[in-house]
């Protein structure tokens, strides 16, 4: 009889490895929990043990879904197709809602961290807050100019920031509905936004460009211009001093914000990255890249022992 305590007996650890999926990886991300890493490749969402790299199970969403969100709970997940944003029951795997809005494939969705709401915003000048648990519209905050290409909640969940097509930062009072904005010197679009853990700082990423804003200041800290092309996807570290991006010719770096200087950086094979997380201790990293390869790093390293990919 094995002996439930043995370690033999369970699944090994494996902090770095590669998983082939049936077309480009579009999204990847962390559970809360730092268990599980869910990715997205043509229309299926998969749920991974972040420890042994097994598939756990798969979810069938909308033709055309290029983003999606989970609770924290893992117990609802939302997506956004051209057609608008469908929320799903985990569980089930069935569609419990949808949210109709003509997105033409650059809309955006944030869950705030008590699963009780989650933003969506299309390809109108609006920002939809919604329930998460039945899917229904709540508020509509409506705004002048430009269109709205990602969002991030606060950690308390009092701020929403939407990152515009003007490169200009709209800080949402959630309660008042209410913004103001916040200004970069670029001309092109804010691709990525994050906010750090305490709430403090705001790190956004334009063009070939990182910046950093304090929230209550409302005001940017610091340009980063790290000199490696488009930067459009990063991932900002618990600790809010250090983002993993990647590179346009597929080159994984680790950048201290604070001090606007590398810390480490490596080459990956493939090129054109699609999307980048950390998990929620910041020891490993995930990568979706064009090449229909999901690779899960250390973080500390940068390193990814095991190239060969694993099988679904």
């Amino acid at each position: 009889m094995k002996n439930k305590h043995n370690m033999q007996d369970e699944a090994p650890v494996k902090k770095q490895f590669v998983v082939k999926h049936v077309g480009r990886v579009l999204r990847v991300a962390y559970s809360a929990d730092g268990s599980k890493i869910m990715s997205l490749a043509r229309n299926i969402v998969y749920v991974w043990d972040a420890r042994t790299a097994v598939c756990e199970r798969t979810l069938y969403v909308t033709e055309g879904t290029y983003v999606f969100v989970f609770s924290s709970d893992m117990k609802v997940m939302v997506t956004l197709a051209n057609e608008g944003a469908r929320v799903w029951n985990v569980a089930t795997g069935l569609c419990e809602k949808t949210l109709r809005l003509d997105t033409h494939g650059g809309g955006c969705i944030a869950m705030s961290p008590d699963n009780v709401t989650f933003a969506v915003a299309g390809g109108e000048r609006e920002l939809f807050i919604c329930s998460a648990e039945t899917g229904a519209c709540e508020n509509t905050l409506e705004f002048d100019e430009s269109f709205i290409r990602c969002l991030a909640f606060s950690q308390d969940g009092s701020m929403l920031v939407s990152g515009r097509s003007d490169c200009r930062l709209m800080l949402w009072d959630v309660a008042k509905g209410t913004y103001k904005i916040l200004r970069h010197e670029w001309n092109g679009y804010i691709s990525g936004i994050a906010v750090s853990r305490d709430n403090g700082l705001i790190v956004s990423s334009a063009g070939g460009n990182l910046y950093v804003s304090d929230a209550v200041a409302r005001k940017q800290i610091r340009r980063i211009w790290p000199r490696v092309g488009i930067i459009d996807r990063f991932a900002l570290s618990p600790r809010g001093k250090e983002v993993v991006f990647v590179a346009d010719d597929g080159t994984v770096w680790l950048w201290d914000i604070q001090r606007d200087q590398c810390l480490k950086a490596f080459k990956l094979d493939p090129r054109n990255a699609v999307s980048v997380a950390l998990s929620p201790d910041g020891k490993t990293c995930a990568c979706g890249f064009d090449d229909c390869n999901m690779y899960v790093f250390d973080a500390a390293t940068l390193e990814i022992k095991e190239r060969e990919p694993a099988k679904l």
